[in-house]
């Protein structure tokens, strides 16, 4: 049975009489449907963990704009414990904190923001200056504005309340250390 090639390999696929190559076809079709479904469930599984959370943080939202701080602290306490890096469920316990009371929880949560460096550094930076004034935390507080101001120099009304700071700690001042009043 002559073919007309010299080659028996191709002799043999063309006559059909070579098996293997049509299995391993048959299993790399396989094995990329079985890639394709595992690619598409974890999506889906990402895509519905990310809804999930984010009806969590607008429930959270919810709780801190209504004034239920105490809510609000546990839904963004574990927002923030799922999500490490997520600055505005770090940002927003840190004015749960401030709003139920627990300031020195809320200069903690606002330390992280801080130390991400990101667009809420400012607002992070303020609330904890204000936290420290509250607090009488002179010096603490004059390092906050200072931050606020670096990382957004054109706010008046920060510069603001540093500058009435900064006087008071002039009318004030004992002359000792120079500490604030």
């Amino acid at each position: 049975m002559s073919t007309g090639t010299d080659n028996p390999d191709q002799a043999r696929a063309q006559a059909g009489s070579f098996p293997g190559r049509t299995a391993l076809r048959g299993f790399s079709l396989a094995v990329g449907a079985l890639a394709l479904v595992v690619g598409l469930i974890l999506l889906f599984a990402y895509c519905r963990e990310r809804g999930y959370g984010e009806r969590r943080a607008r429930q959270a939202a919810q709780h801190l704009a209504a004034g239920d701080n105490l809510k609000a602290v546990q839904a963004f306490a574990r927002l923030a414990a799922e999500r490490p890096n997520d600055i505005s469920a770090l940002y927003n316990l840190g004015a749960a904190y401030h709003n139920y009371g627990w300031h020195a929880e809320a200069l903690a949560a606002y330390n992280q923001v801080l130390g991400l460096a990101n667009e809420y550094a400012t607002r992070a930076a303020h609330s904890a200056a204000r936290i420290s004034v509250m607090r009488k935390e002179w010096e603490q507080a004059r390092q906050y504005y200072e931050a606020a101001l670096r990382y957004r120099p054109e706010a008046q009304d920060i510069r603001q309340e540093y500058e009435q700071l900064m006087l008071l700690h002039r009318k004030t001042s004992d002359g000792k250390n120079g500490s604030f009043p």
